[in-house]
Order: C-alpha cells, then sequence, then structure tokens
C-alpha cells in the first residue's frame, strides 16, 4: 500500500510542474468532493474527531481533552488525507488521459 505525503508522492502527478499538479489536484479534488462516497468520509471523520474529544475531556479533564484532540486530529487527518487522495485518483487519471494526444493524431499522412 502506497502511502501519500503531498501531492508530489502521487506518481501520476509528479513528474508535473508545481503549477499544473496543483490545478490538476484542485480540479480533481473538487470533483471527488461532490460524491456522497466523499461527504460521508468526512462526517466520519469529524464525528470521530469529536468523540475522541468528547471522551478524553469526560475521562481526563479539559487538558486531557486538548492533548487527546491534537494527537486524534493528526491521526485520523493522516488517515483522512489518505482517502481523500485515493478517491481523487480516478479523477486526477481521466483528467491526465484527456489532455494526451490519440497514438493516431501522430500518424504519417
Amino acid at each position: 500500500m502506497e502511502f501519500y505525503w503531498t501531492t508530489k508522492s502521487i506518481s501520476e502527478l509528479s513528474n508535473l510542474p508545481d503549477q499544473e499538479r496543483k490545478a490538476i489536484w484542485r480540479l480533481c479534488w473538487a470533483k471527488a468532493s461532490r460524491t456522497w462516497k466523499t461527504r460521508v468520509e468526512v462526517f466520519v471523520f469529524w464525528v470521530a474527531l469529536i468523540f475522541c474529544i468528547g471522551f478524553s475531556v469526560n475521562t481526563w479533564g479539559l487538558w486531557g481533552g486538548i492533548i487527546v484532540g491534537i494527537i486524534a486530529g493528526a491521526v485520523i487527518g493522516i488517515i483522512y488525507a489518505q482517502l481523500v487522495i485515493r478517491r481523487t485518483m480516478p479523477y486526477i487519471r481521466e483528467e491526465l488521459n484527456s489532455h494526451v494526444p490519440s497514438s493516431n493524431s501522430h500518424e504519417k499522412q
């Protein structure tokens, strides 16, 4: 399983210039974020984070809640980022394939 830290670590985008990579990422993330699956993932992310903070405040007080909230936010955030990238990958491939000239257009006439 590949682990992505940035958009540059996505193999499909790694050899593109920064501006183009960012533009493709923004476009594809906008498409992916409109799906119901992505919206469910966002909801689950926030519910999990709020649950962790609420549980820890109830158990260890305010400072415990803050510390657990920071740790849980980082861990859940990393997991969520991986889900976001994987949800966006089909749109990235589609976008890149739409800009690749077909092999038939270069044939000799």
